[in-house]
């Protein structure tokens, strides 16, 4: 018997292997979460597995979801195990951490940024550092000012202005 527990470490594997990240699963997720009519009818032992697929599929295809992920969401339907997706996501973010493509930072800002924003970061990270994903930790620290920080292991990015006003106080007092 196959334990909860290695059941999502073998979808986490599955997910790595198509190169399903747990952010293209989070738009799912996301449905679902905004959804409790959806996640009961996903629940509902008298709907037929190929009425929940139908379902899944539509909205994925109207969501514009990656072929790879519609078909990994259809077979957790197909299984009952679509209702478990947010420890699935967990498990998918574990496992890639684990098999250390991802690079992990830490951004200190004001406000959230924009999801633009955020992926432009990300971007610049993985460019950066020549890796393959990354996960971004956000901090809201007001006393910033403006602008961000963003650390990755010792490595500091320093456009707050805050430290901009401290430099420019710095070479105003020389």
């Amino acid at each position: 018997m196959i334990t909860v527990k290695q059941r999502l470490i073998n979808y986490a594997k599955a997910a790595y292997q198509l190169g399903i990240t747990s952010k293209k699963l989070e738009n799912f997720l996301g449905i679902l979460e905004e959804s409790p009519e959806l996640v009961t009818f996903l629940k509902d032992r008298s709907v037929i597995v190929k009425d929940k697929q139908a379902v899944v599929s539509r909205i994925c295809e109207s969501y514009g979801e990656d072929d790879k992920v519609r078909r990994f969401l259809l077979y957790l339907t197909g299984v009952s195990d679509i209702i478990e997706l947010p420890a699935i996501v967990e498990a998918v973010d574990d496992y890639m951490r684990e098999r250390e493509f991802v690079l992990e930072a830490r951004l200190y800002c004001v406000t959230k940024p924009t999801q633009e924003t955020e992926d432009d970061i990300a971007k610049f990270l993985l460019k950066y550092f020549h890796k393959e994903y990354v996960h971004i930790d956000i901090e809201i620290h007001e006393d910033l000012i403006g602008g961000f920080v963003l650390r990755v292991g010792d490595i500091t990015f320093d456009r707050s202005i805050r430290s901009a006003m401290i430099r420019m106080k710095r070479m105003l007092t020389q």
